[in-house]
Order: C-alpha cells, then structure tokens, then sequence
C-alpha cells in the first residue's frame, strides 16, 4: 500500500521507510539508524528511477504514435479504394 501511495512523489522513499521498517518489528533505535544511512543512497537511486520513468513514457508514447499512424494510412488507403 505504501508504494502505491508514493510513486509519483520524489523523494516520498524516504518518507514511508520508517513506517516499513516499524511494520516489520524492528525496534525505533534502528529505524531511526538506518534512515541516516540510506538518504544518500535513495538520493541516486531515485534520479535513476526518474530517468527510467521518463524513458519508459518517451518509448509508450513512440510506439502509441506509430500505432496512430498505421491506423491513419489504412484508412486512408481504404478510401482511395
């Protein structure tokens, strides 16, 4: 649930992972650890995560284009003849 919330939000990890993390039962001492320790690390693999986001949009949006464009030459082609 917590990712489903958060995916459109940046740098939302950092926000949820003590929620996760005290969900899975570990004590606060740790939680509170470990957030330090992973911000620099959810820095870069959040920039990497939002460049593959963009690719994968730029590539829906090639191929819905293509698409578009083959439906429009068949329809063309059908009525000239």
């Amino acid at each position: 649930m917590a990712a489903i919330g958060v995916a459109g939000i940046p740098e939302a990890g950092l926000i949820i992972l003590p929620l996760v993390l005290s969900a899975s039962g570990l004590p606060e001492t740790i939680v509170a650890a470990a957030i330090p320790l992973i911000a620099p690390v959810d820095w870069i693999l959040a920039r990497l995560r939002s460049g593959v986001n963009v690719l994968a949009d730029m590539l829906v949006a090639i191929l819905l284009d293509a698409w578009e464009g083959r439906g429009l030459d068949r329809e063309k082609k059908r009525s000239r003849g």
